[in-house]
Formats: structure tokens, sequence, C-alpha cells
């Protein structure tokens, strides 16, 4: 990770082409054999450029962490012969918490036929807000499909139409194509943020507090994938998450932003420290690890003596347990 071509990338998406070069040539120009802070740099570009790079060099270098950009949700309504579409953007962070101003972004609409029109959104704050007219009606959008910004994601888009498997590079996450009957348009993006939190708690699950997945895309009528999640505690991915061997690795799902997670059939592959959440049924949404404390919920005399086992942990759809040392009735409940 550079933070310094973060920087350079981030800026020159930011300006555009033209406007960067034109003030990078002149600022080393200008600096040639002296010093130079940030502050003169931001002050450079503003007076050279005109446009106010406060904004900018507040969330991309005087704060640690890096911007993260997502898409809650976006609406479509006709407007005559074309058709208009309100998105609802959010503004989160890899890193320490900070809500920086004069975000840009770029966004593309892609309709069922994979017609695409390509915007840029402007907004200030944590969530932002735009409406735009398109030609046709968008059943998808989609959040920086170029790679152009460099904000805390890494995402691919690929065009399927075959079954086998598809790796993403570097989203820690594999298709499997299992039926197709025409070509797919899919997207993974890998969020370097973490996921928004559960709207009710449940008592001994935890999220991940560091990233999670959205799988988006225009798929034709027969469509069946399976996805491989990845998991680790080593390299620093889950080690916050995954802290020993009674955390039992799960993964959520949501359809969007605005559902609140669920838990979703899986199969696991590995053990507790690095292995694969195998998804059988792959849908478009966003994706989260998560733990269960399989000791959250039963007693402490039980948990002191081990006279319960209940196996496999995670199970699919059958579980097995044993009493062991018990030999007086009683009753067992099951939540």
């Amino acid at each position: 990770y550079d933070k310094g071509s973060t920087v350079v990338q981030a800026m020159r998406f930011y300006l555009g082409d033209s406007l960067f070069f034109d003030g990078l040539r002149a600022y080393t120009d200008e600096f040639a054999y002296n010093s130079a802070s940030s502050y003169d740099m931001r002050d450079f570009f503003t007076t050279r450029t005109g446009v106010d790079m406060t904004g900018f060099f507040d969330n991309w270098v005087f704060n640690a962490g890096t911007p993260h950009y997502s898409l809650d949700y976006f609406e479509t309504a006709p407007a005559g012969p074309n058709y208009e579409s309100t998105v609802f953007l959010r503004n989160k962070r890899k890193g320490p918490l900070f809500t920086g101003n004069d975000h840009i972004v770029e966004i593309t609409f892609m309709s069922d036929t994979w017609e695409a029109q390509t915007e840029r959104v402007s907004f200030s704050g944590e969530t932002g807000e735009e409406i735009f007219t398109t030609p046709f009606e968008p059943s998808s959008v989609f959040i920086d499909l170029e790679e152009k910004m460099c904000d805390a994601t890494t995402d691919h888009y690929k065009i399927i139409d075959e079954t086998g498997s598809y790796t993403y590079s570097k989203t820690f996450l594999e298709i499997e194509v299992l039926d197709i009957t025409d070509s797919a348009f899919v997207q993974v993006t890998h969020n370097w943020a973490p996921p928004d939190s559960l709207e009710e708690p449940v008592n001994g699950l935890t999220l991940s507090d560091y990233r999670y997945w959205t799988v988006s895309g225009i798929l034709p009528e027969t469509f069946e994938a399976k996805g491989y999640f990845f998991y680790t505690i080593n390299s620093y991915l889950d080690n916050t998450l995954i802290t020993g061997p009674t955390d039992s690795v799960v993964v959520m799902y949501r359809a969007s932003a605005q559902e609140e997670w669920q838990d979703v059939e899986f199969e696991q592959l590995g053990n507790w420290t690095v292995g694969n959440i195998i998804v059988q049924d792959l849908e478009m949404g966003d994706y989260a690890l998560a733990v269960w404390d399989t000791q959250v919920g039963i007693s402490e005399e039980n948990k002191s003596t081990g006279h319960i086992e209940i196996y496999p942990n995670p199970a699919g759809d059958k579980i097995k347990i044993d009493l062991m040392e018990y030999n007086t009735n009683g009753e067992v409940s099951i939540y």
C-alpha cells in the first residue's frame, strides 16, 4: 500500500487529466530545488486550477486512512421518453473516523441490455444524493467501474458467458458459475471499511470491523453460482474478528443497505484460522463475515464441566447433541 501513489491517482481523478498535469508541471517548476509542504501543494493547486482543494487534502492527505464510497440505493421513475434516477451515496473510511467534504464519485448507470451512462456525483458529509436523467431504464448502478478513484475498495468486473470458476483478483472472493444461459456482467467489490452494524444487536454475534463484499451486476434469466469468501486470521485480515477456536465463522447477507443483515446457508472449508465460507446460492448484494461466540448462551455449569457437546459447528441441516455424563431426566432447550 503506497499512500503517495494513492493520493496522486485520486488527485488526477478529482481534477481530470488536463488540470492535473498542467498543475503538476507548474508546481514542479515553481518549487524546483526548494522545499514544499503539503499545505504549499494544496494552496498552489487551488490557485492554479481554480478548484478549491481544501476538502480533497483533508480527505486524502491531512487525515489518516482512506475515504470509502458506497451506493446505499437508487430509485428510478419514467420522465417522458427518459428516466430520472436518484442515487443515494455514503462516505465511510478505512482507518480512523473522519467525515470530510467535497467528495467526488463516479457512477455508471446500466440497463438490462448493458446500455451505460457515466456521471460524477459531488457531495459533502457522510451522505449525498443526486438526480440524473438517462435515455434508458437503469437496472444497476456501479461506483467507480473503471477503478479511477483509488478509494478504500478493490473491485473488478467480468463478463461471464460460460460455467466455471472466476477469480476476482485481490478481492478474496471466487465465483463458481454452475449454470448460465446468456452473458452476465458481474462486479465484485471488496470494501476496506466496516459494514453497517446490526439494527438489533444479537447476543454472541459480531460483524467484521474491517471489511465486507458487494456483488452487483446484470444477470441473465438463468444464472446459478457459488461464492467462495476467503477468511484468515493472518495478514491482519480477520485477526480482530476471529480471536479463538470458540469463534464460529459465518457469513451475513443483505440485498441492499435498506435491508437488515440476515444469515445465509453456507458450507465451511477450512478451520477456525483460515479457509473459505462457501455460499451455495450467490445473490447480488452485500456479504459480511461474522462470528458466533459458541460459549454465549451456555450456562456456567455446562461451560466449566463440558457435559454437553454440540457438533458439527458450523452445521448444515443437522446437528448432534451429546449429553455425555448426564444420567438423570431433564430438558434441553434449543434457541
